[in-house]
């Protein structure tokens, strides 16, 4: 409301002695003014102090502004992208991968955007910032080819994935765009990357929600003391990934990782495991895949190496089809830094907060 996002407005009634009189509230540059005398205004803990008192009834809504008709419809902001001969960039496009912009070292964003006005409003994060909408060419609303350059007044304090949205001044908001942002120090993050680790029984396979299975379903896959348990229908030597399980991970480049697990077979066998770019074309990000050997017994196993790419939809994998013995897998893992965790223990980082 201070940023004017929404319009807050009360009403109500104000008991003194016998009396009762109306009383209609702006919140205007942070006190709400009386609008019938204009020059009237209370603050926050004023109002809440008649409340306890029991001489204030008021009620509190969040209005939209005038700018909500045919003439101001809602602004878009949506990503665009090639992924080998194909250009996505229609607002109603799909991919199985989303690709969201990088900001610059100058803070600016290039997107896709329509019914964007020249007096327009930036949103980070859910506050208003500073900064500007410009066309790439062209002039707003109507940018050529609807490219858009969106440039913040200050660098944005977090790091990683943040969001924004446009605002028609007096008007309605457009959706959250995501974008990335590596233009601050990265923050250390604690605990198992892979937010499903630890054990597996409070998921029901297959495992859509977190992990993805390759030629393997409910017949194959099961739980077993608290792990999970593959058994390998078909074997393919040359393609070892038609039985896999994997998961999606978000890693940066420069970062120290270590995958861990615990792993068994019905009898000695070899398995594959390994982070790559996912549908990015499934390049390797490990430097190659980890060969394991695996025996009857359990064993603990942990490979650290360093990222040189960032990407958000990375994925940890498990290739399994090399051999028909079946698999355990628990207590699966990835950390920051070259050292095994508690696989049960989430992600934790500390996400910057402004105070209205």
């Amino acid at each position: 409301a201070i940023s004017r996002g929404v319009i807050l407005q009360g009403e109500g009634v104000v008991r003194s002695e016998d009396n009762l009189s109306a009383l209609s509230l702006e919140f205007i540059d942070g006190d709400y003014v009386d609008l019938d005398s204009g020059n009237i205004s209370f603050t926050q803990a004023e109002l809440l102090s008649m409340a306890d008192q029991g001489t204030l009834l008021l009620t509190l809504t969040a209005r939209t502004g005038e700018s909500v008709g045919a003439e101001t419809p809602q602004p878009a902001l949506w990503p665009y992208w090639t992924i080998g001969d194909r250009t996505y960039e229609g607002v109603m496009e799909q991919s199985p991968t989303v690709e969201i912009p990088f900001l610059s070292e100058d803070s600016s964003l290039t997107f896709k955007g329509r019914h964007i006005q020249e007096d327009s409003k930036l949103y980070l994060n859910g506050y208003h910032v500073e900064g500007t909408v410009e066309c790439d060419s062209g002039d707003l609303p109507n940018c050529e080819d609807e490219l858009i350059t969106i440039t913040f007044e200050d660098t944005p304090e977090r790091f990683g994935l943040n969001f924004v949205q446009v605002q028609t001044a007096d008007g309605l908001f457009s959706n959250d765009a995501m974008f990335y942002s590596e233009q601050v120090d990265k923050p250390h993050i604690s605990g198992n990357l892979i937010v499903s680790g630890g054990t597996f029984p409070r998921f029901e396979f297959p495992l859509q929600r977190f992990w993805n299975t390759v030629e393997l379903d409910n017949n194959d896959v099961d739980y077993f003391d608290g792990g999970i348990r593959a058994r390998i229908r078909t074997v393919n030597g040359e393609q070892r990934w038609r039985a896999q399980i994997s998961h999606t991970v978000s890693v940066v480049a420069g970062q120290e990782y270590t995958l861990c697990y615990s792993a068994r077979a019905d009898r000695n066998r070899i398995i594959r495991s390994y982070l790559d770019r996912n549908m990015h074309q499934w390049q390797n990000l490990t430097n190659g895949q980890f060969s394991p050997n695996v025996t009857r017994r359990w064993q603990d196993f942990q490979h650290t190496f360093t990222i040189d790419t960032t990407d958000i939809t990375a994925r940890v994998a498990f290739d399994l089809a090399q051999d028909s013995a079946t698999v355990y897998l628990d207590n699966i893992g990835l950390y920051e830094g070259n050292q095994c965790g508690d696989p049960a223990e989430p992600r934790a980082i500390g996400f910057l907060a402004r105070s209205q």
